[in-house]
């Protein structure tokens, strides 16, 4: 139970960064998941053309201290 707590901890903090940035949404390395929120019935505006998306490895990264998902997801 501990590993989908730090799952779910993770993803509270992604999608915090995301709602402080939607246009991360349309960089390609959110792409799957932009297609699973859709798959749900989700729709997005069109990204604006004059700004390009940003890209999400150009953003700080203030998780260190979460792991990584493919650990959280790995039976103990």
């Amino acid at each position: 139970m501990a590993e989908i707590k730090a799952a779910i901890d993770a993803l509270k903090s992604a999608v915090s960064v995301l709602k402080a940035n939607p246009a991360l949404l349309d960089s390609p390395e959110l792409a799957f998941f932009k297609d699973y929120v859709k798959s749900l019935g989700a729709t997005f505006p069109e990204p604006k053309k004059a700004a390009a998306a940003p890209n999400v490895n150009d953003i700080e990264d203030s998780d260190d201290d979460l792991p990584d998902l493919e650990e959280a997801a790995e039976p103990a």
